[in-house]
């Protein structure tokens, strides 16, 4: 189980950085955003949310496996109960962080027409990347470490 959600967990991260990528852009900006900066942004969102469907909805399903494989995750006994118990926090945070946060910011983003408003937008969308990120990135730590105490518990013993 723990191998399994490594991958989506890895998954989750790519998908991230890739978003990254342009949400950096943000950085080193007060104000409004100057006009190539945002449609640089504006256009990858547009082409993620829109232009891509339904493969967005992708991203979608891995979270909700990462969700589902960390609710059954808790029934395993070989790893320690903190270790389950923070991996479903993690997978429920990511979740949260980009249903409630990320996905209706991008949703405004592309159809906003003020730069004020786009510029606020991708400041926020970047801050949630990043939380995201943090969350994911622990996430990572945590079912490595667990899929390498189930590994030395099903080695054989030497000889």
């Amino acid at each position: 189980m723990p191998q399994a959600l490594v991958g989506t967990g890895g998954f989750l991260a790519a998908a991230l950085w890739m978003d990254l990528m342009f949400d950096f852009q943000v950085l080193g900006h007060a104000g409004e955003l100057p006009a190539p900066v945002l449609a640089a942004i504006v256009t990858h969102y547009h082409h993620v949310t829109e232009a891509a469907a339904p493969m967005g909805n992708v991203t979608s399903l891995v979270m909700l496996l990462t969700v589902f494989g960390a609710v059954l995750q808790l029934s395993r006994p070989a790893i320690p109960l903190w270790i389950r118990g923070t991996v479903l926090v993690l997978a429920l945070a990511i979740t949260l962080i980009t249903l409630v946060g990320v996905v209706p910011a991008v949703q405004r983003l592309v159809s906003a027409d003020s730069p004020e408003l786009q510029s606020e937008l991708a400041r926020r969308i970047l801050t949630g990347h990043l939380l995201g990120l943090g969350c994911v990135a622990a996430y990572l730590g945590l079912q490595i470490t667990a899929a390498q105490r189930i590994g030395r518990r099903s080695e054989p013993a030497p000889a």
